[in-house]
């Protein structure tokens, strides 16, 4: 379980240079809240969300999704990170934020912001199976 998977990842952090360690943690972060927040919001709302309305998805305003496309978006992006019952919700959290106001960079930002947390709480706690899997 996650107690297995944080031993493991710190005894993998802790056998590394100190500067191989923060050098690696940093790209990680860099990733975790920059990078990979715009990916997945261009696939599961930009793109994915809008397409499950009409195929001719770049004519979906992000505020026309409907209650179908904001769920299976959100579970097909829940089915790709290990804590699956909880991404699902976050997708639907996501969903629900680029619906507002119609912009997808309302997404973006909660994504980054949802990560950013997550990033905190390893940091803070060594319970890093909520960060990354080994």
């Amino acid at each position: 379980g996650s107690v297995i998977a944080n031993r493991m990842i710190a005894a993998d952090l802790a056998g590394m240079p100190p500067l191989w360690r923060w050098t690696w943690l940093l790209t990680r972060m860099m990733m975790t809240i920059l990078i990979i927040p715009v990916a997945e919001e261009l696939a599961f709302r930009g793109y994915l969300a809008r397409w499950l309305v009409q195929t001719d998805f770049q004519e979906v305003s992000l505020v026309r999704l409907t209650v179908f496309s904001v769920v299976l978006s959100s579970l097909a992006f829940g089915f790709m990170h290990i804590h699956w019952g909880a991404a699902t919700l976050a997708g639907v959290l996501f969903a629900l934020s680029a619906m507002r106001r119609g912009r997808l960079s309302d997404a973006v930002v909660s994504h980054m912001v949802a990560n950013g947390l997550l990033v905190v709480l390893a940091l803070l706690t060594g319970s890093w199976a909520v960060w990354f899997k080994r």
